[in-house]
């Protein structure tokens, strides 16, 4: 056991240094870049995605990135994914990269050389007791780890439509979670609308964001134990009709330009962006959203809404949206 472990944390310190390989090959195409992988935001990762594309033949997801390069995770990632990353780095695959890390042995002495057997004797006695040493490091990480894992609790949360009532299965569900003077780490739900996570804090603070669902903050205790639960959002339906105008096929031009302009503020701020980057790429005004919108040969086709922010009467002040 002691021995399996001992692979599993060499080949986790492995993995370690190929992040900081990744970042600095990234930041060579990036000069300007000059911070860690875990404050990479959607721009960045989507650069990182292009450039992996072109000179490793392949790319992670963004869910992927966030899950394994943004934190700190207790378990490796794939080898076909270490692979990956190790040629973008620069090496063949996973195990070239890992023989690039290991030392090589020095040249052997000649068959004529003089042997100090009583300094081969004193160095195998250092190297038992460094054996020895690693066993008890290995068993008392062992130790803690079980500790720790009975200290923690588990939170686990399915998303659902406050209306419907049906689970948001197949939905990009986003999890900020929050930690004391931290700043949040970022987890996706899985595609069956649930997300669980362990922790030995004895409160979870997250913000839970979804497509055309309003933003939610969730505290929850967790003093008495393991919680499950089914949280419902709200549909955000201003930014779903949009949705619908842009990709639906309406004979009422007028009667559309109207509900239009009830759901909009009149100094609205709307912003395109760039769905790859998620950079700005042409900014509205709410008459010029309206006509863009509402032109029976509609420039604005497929849009997809990524956030919006109402006043206090209730209307859209601002939005962010790409188009497909």
């Amino acid at each position: 056991m002691a021995y399996i472990w001992f692979i599993f944390m060499q080949d986790f310190h492995y993995f370690t240094i190929l992040k900081t390989s990744v970042l600095r090959k990234f930041c060579e195409a990036n000069p300007h870049w000059q911070r860690p992988l875990s404050e990479f935001g959607v721009r960045e990762i989507a650069r990182f995605q292009e450039l992996m594309q072109e000179q490793a033949g392949g790319r992670i997801s963004e869910k992927w990135f966030y899950t394994h390069l943004k934190k700190d995770q207790e378990k490796l990632p794939r080898v076909d994914v270490l692979d990956l990353l190790s040629r973008y780095a620069g090496h063949a695959d996973w195990a070239a990269f890992k023989d690039a890390q290991t030392p090589q042995p020095a040249e052997e002495a000649p068959a004529f050389s003089t042997v100090n057997k009583p300094a081969t004797r004193q160095w195998g006695r250092v190297a038992a007791l460094l054996g020895i040493g690693g066993l008890a490091f290995f068993t008392l990480f062992i130790s803690l780890s079980s500790l720790r894992a009975s200290m923690e609790k588990t939170y686990e949360a399915c998303f659902t439509d406050a209306m419907t009532k049906q689970l948001l299965t197949g939905m990009d569900i986003q999890l900020e979670l929050w930690g004391a003077g931290e700043s949040p780490t970022v987890e996706m739900a899985g595609p069956d609308g649930c997300h669980s996570f362990r922790t030995p804090a004895d409160q979870v603070v997250f913000t839970v964001k979804a497509p055309y669902y309003h933003p939610d903050t969730i505290t929850r205790s967790l003093k008495t134990g393991h919680l499950k639960e089914t949280i419902p959002l709200r549909r955000d339906d201003y930014a779903w009709m949009i949705h619908l105008f842009s990709s639906g096929k309406v004979a009422d031009w007028k009667k559309r330009r109207e509900q239009l302009g009830q759901m909009i503020a009149d100094d609205a701020v709307i912003l395109q962006v760039d769905p790859a980057t998620g950079a700005g790429v042409e900014l509205y005004n709410k008459p010029d959203f309206i006509s863009k919108l509402t032109l029976p040969v509609s420039s604005l086709k497929n849009l997809k809404v990524l956030e919006t922010i109402y006043e206090p009467s209730g209307r859209i002040q601002k939005m962010r949206f790409a188009q497909d």
